[in-house]
Parts: structure tokens; C-alpha cells; sequence
């Protein structure tokens, strides 16, 4: 298990902000709280001597916004809703996963902060079963880092995401370390609406056997902000489309730079932009095929 390096999210952990009491009214009080698969969720839960058994109860109940929730040992923690600046750590507690979805949303991993803020998510294995929409979906403006996740089988007919941006005003930053997106029908798509903007990288990941594409960063022509993304030192094989760059108009733009990375054996085209949009390919070789440019 690759181990999160927190001084090198120290740049992006600097926009995070403290929420006021009606900001954090569904938050507790710890700065750190444990979970395992021996747990139980009941009041006075959260040390590492009386660990919670799920994720959802120690976001409502336990944990402090810009607290940490930490995993003891490998077990299925169910679905969350993040509304607060907070990081779900498994440092060395084997596969923490998220097998199912919420029910009424399809969704393992719901973003959606009432205040700017970063969320870090860190050796976590999100399956999804037939039919399950998305794995994480971010629809607020905030940072997200993610490190040593496994996503997987989110394939729901019209969505199916391993990961998706999707903010409608303000900007959204990412970061994607050392993760694997397989099995979906979109490994990561990036794609804010209305005035929202995304920037951000994809840094020694995965992406293979998605339905239609790995990577895809797309500004549509409702967007007034921009999209820019790195993918960097990254694989996208097997999936239609490898990493695609698409905008909707001349005045709004999907910005790729890809360095040091490799896409192969996609169906359709290995490299795709469309519109405005731009794909740099730097710093060393970036094998592929086929390319819609």
C-alpha cells in the first residue's frame, strides 16, 4: 500500500478552510476517528480501542470538519456522503472497501462540501455491481486528492464513473496518484458546467477496460471556465478511448498535457481531442496508435 505523503499535498492542503457551526452541524468533535470491521456504530465510538463499524457514521456523528478518519483493518465500510473538509486514510489496514452504492443516488462516494475545502481518500477499493452509477462524484467546488484507490465496475447505463468532476460554479482541484480504474464505462471524466472550472493532474495511474474512455477532460459550450489537466507517468489500454480532450466551442477549452505516459490497444483512438480543445505530449515517449486529432 502506497502511503500518502502529506507534506506533498501541503500546496493544496493550504486552501483548506474552517467551517463555521451551521457549516458543521452534521460533523462531530474528534480530529481523529477509527473504523474496523469489528466495530459498532453507537455513541461514544471512534478510538482506536472502540473503533465504528461504517464510514457514513463517523462523517454524521464522530469525526471534526479537517479531521481524519483512520481504518484499522480490512472490511466493507459502505457508502458515504462528504458535505466537510476531511481525509479517509487506510495506510495499512489491507482492502478497505466500499462495495455497494447509496441506494437512491447509485453513488459509493458523494461529494459535495457546503464550504471549499480538500477531502483525501487513500487505499480505499470501491467496487461497483451491475448497474452502479458512480464510484466518487464530486459536485462542489473543493479540492480532492486521491492516492492508491482501486475503482472498479461502475458501468450504469448513461453514467458508469469511476470518477467524476463535475461542479457547476467555482473551481474544483485534483489530484490522482497510484490508482486503478478498471471496468467502468469512464475511468475519470473531468467536465464542470456553468461558470465552474477544473485543474488538476493524474500522476502513476491506471486506466483499462472502460467502456469508452480512461481519461476524459471536457469543457462543453455551456462552461465559462476552463479545464487543464496533466496526466503524467499514467497508462490508459483496452478502453475505446484512451485519454480524449474535448470542448464544446473556441471560447472554452480542455487544456491535456501528457508526459511520460502511454496509450494502447484502446478500440477507437488512443489520443482524441475535439473542438478547441488541446493535447501536449512532452517529456519522453508517449506510445499510441491511433489518434482523432
Amino acid at each position: 500500500m502506497t502511503k500518502i505523503s502529506l507534506p506533498a499535498l501541503a500546496a493544496i492542503a493550504s486552501l483548506s478552510v474552517s467551517l463555521g457551526p451551521d457549516d458543521a452541524r452534521a460533523a462531530g468533535s474528534l480530529p481523529n476517528a477509527w473504523v474496523s470491521g469489528r466495530g459498532a456504530d453507537r455513541a461514544g465510538c471512534g478510538a482506536v480501542t472502540a473503533p465504528c463499524r461504517t464510514f457514513q457514521y463517523v462523517l454524521d456523528n464522530v469525526v471534526a470538519p479537517n479531521g481524519s478518519v483512520l481504518v484499522f483493518d480490512p472490511a466493507n465500510y459502505g457508502p458515504m456522503r462528504i458535505t466537510f473538509p476531511v481525509s479517509i486514510l487506510n495506510k495499512d489496514g489491507g482492502t478497505a472497501g466500499v462495495f455497494s452504492v447509496n441506494a437512491s443516488t447509485g453513488i459509493a462516494v458523494e461529494i459535495n462540501l457546503a464550504l471549499p475545502g480538500v477531502v483525501i481518500l487513500q487505499g480505499l477499493t470501491l467496487a461497483g455491481s451491475a448497474g452502479a452509477g458512480s464510484g466518487i462524484y464530486m459536485t462542489s467546488p473543493g479540492t480532492l486528492a486521491i492516492e492508491g484507490c482501486e475503482i472498479r465496475g461502475f458501468t450504469a447505463s448513461g453514467a458508469g464513473y469511476g470518477l467524476i468532476l463535475k461542479n457547476q460554479a467555482g473551481a474544483i482541484s485534483f489530484l490522482v496518484s497510484d490508482s486503478v480504474f478498471s471496468g467502468n464505462t469512464y475511468g475519470v471524466l473531468v467536465q464542470p458546467g456553468g461558470s465552474a472550472s477544473a485543474s488538476g493532474a493524474v500522476r502513476r495511474s491506471v486506466a483499462y477496460g472502460n467502456r469508452v474512455t480512461g481519461f476524459l477532460f471536457s469543457a462543453d459550450s455551456t462552461v465559462s471556465g476552463n479545464v487543464q489537466a496533466t496526466v503524467e507517468d499514467s497508462l490508459s489500454f483496452r478502453n475505446a478511448y484512451g485519454v480524449s480532450a474535448t470542448s464544446g466551442s473556441t471560447s472554452t477549452r480542455a487544456n491535456v498535457y501528457a508526459i511520460r505516459s502511454n496509450a494502447t490497444a484502446n478500440t477507437s483512438f488512443d489520443l482524441f481531442k475535439s473542438g478547441a480543445a488541446t493535447m501536449t505530449l512532452s517529456q519522453g515517449a508517449f506510445y499510441y496508435t491511433k489518434s482523432g486529432f
